[in-house]
């Protein structure tokens, strides 16, 4: 919402990198099952330089993924048999 009104295009090309631990999936000693995530969004835009860094920065704070990769969460798993 934020791109939208500061004239920045989103481009539908996102490139995703991270570095994933499979141990914990093969019940191998722990250790965080994603080790480092690198997002990469293109966008298009004819505002200043300052103005793509701003909106990057608050999508990183207010993105629920990002939260739940940089903070502890509770889940809370409900199970229904039937």
């Amino acid at each position: 919402m934020l791109a939208a009104t500061e004239a920045i295009t989103i481009e539908p090309r996102f490139a995703r990198e991270c570095d994933v631990n499979f141990s914990k999936t093969f019940d191998l000693p722990d250790g965080p099952i994603i080790e480092s995530a690198r997002p990469s969004v293109t966008i298009k835009s004819d505002a200043d330089e300052e103005t793509p860094e701003r909106v990057t920065k608050f999508a990183e704070e207010h993105c629920p993924a990002m939260y739940s990769l940089t903070n502890r969460i509770t889940v809370e798993t409900e199970l229904s048999v039937e």
